[in-house]
């Protein structure tokens, strides 16, 4: 069972367009396709940016 507190049910299409924005991002400033956001609250951080 998945922990809500880690994947909020509310968690919506744009909260996933802005983490992939920001991976796509650092990949590109590195000369990479991504850079992947392994960190939860970090994810949060960027998904919440900009936010609801």
């Amino acid at each position: 069972m998945k922990d809500p507190y880690i994947w909020p049910s509310n968690t919506h299409a744009a909260h996933w367009q802005r983490i992939d924005t920001a991976e796509r991002e650092a990949g590109h400033a590195q000369g990479r396709p991504r850079i992947k956001i392994v960190d939860l609250d970090e994810l949060r951080s960027v998904a919440a940016a900009a936010g609801d």
